[in-house]
């Protein structure tokens, strides 16, 4: 995809090649959905909720003890960081198909990519315009980006529906530019974990 002929606004694509890295990667699709893909310096989580400290604790009330921001909102502000740290202007973005946007079938055939059985949709644009990613593309707003990287591949953020962090894979500078950030909740992966503790079981 060449830069200075993309649109200036998010629209699906079907530039499906610049997705093999993605589909590809060795890490199993549970980790590679919540942390990112391999072979970047550093990984940390961009926190929506606290952690559970145990399996009695529960996500409702973690919610209620917590201030609400949208998952886009927070990838908004991981990607005003990250950008940065990056040659790229624009992105590519996946986009789980579940159903709840209209989505044209042509533009599903087109644009369709599928990973470990589940399909998403592929799309592009601006770095500078992931705060209108939902009016871009006419999505329902619990279509965020699962998964969301420059073109140069500088770093990549994912996120999947059922947890309650933003996953950040990016270079050991941009992951201390990340945590000198005030307004965001951010702490480093641990090294082998496969997410498992970060999730609530009630």
């Amino acid at each position: 995809m060449a830069d200075d002929g993309m649109k200036r606004t998010f629209h699906f694509s079907d530039s499906l090649m610049d997705v093999a890295w993605i589909a590809s990667a060795a890490a199993s699709f549970e980790v590679l959905v919540m942390r990112g893909p391999d072979s970047f310096e550093a990984y940390s989580r961009v926190l929506m909720l606290e952690d559970p400290r145990s399996s009695t604790d529960s996500e409702a009330d973690a919610a209620y003890a917590s201030r609400q921001r949208s998952i886009l909102e927070v990838e908004r502000d991981v990607v005003d960081v990250l950008a940065n740290f990056s040659a790229s202007r624009d992105c590519y973005a996946l986009v789980a198909d579940n159903g709840v946007s209209r989505v044209a079938a042509s533009v599903v055939s087109a644009c369709a990519v599928d990973l470990a059985g589940r399909r998403y949709l592929l799309a592009e644009g601006p770095i500078d315009r992931v705060g209108h990613w939902f009016g871009d593309l006419c999505l329902d707003e619990a279509d965020h980006p699962s998964f969301l990287w420059p073109t140069d591949r500088a770093w990549c953020i994912t996120s999947d529906r059922e947890v309650r962090y933003v996953g950040v894979a990016c270079s050991s500078a941009a992951s201390l530019a990340l945590g000198a950030t005030s307004h965001l909740a951010v702490v480093a992966w641990p090294p082998e974990s496969d997410g498992r503790e970060f999730m609530y079981m009630r």
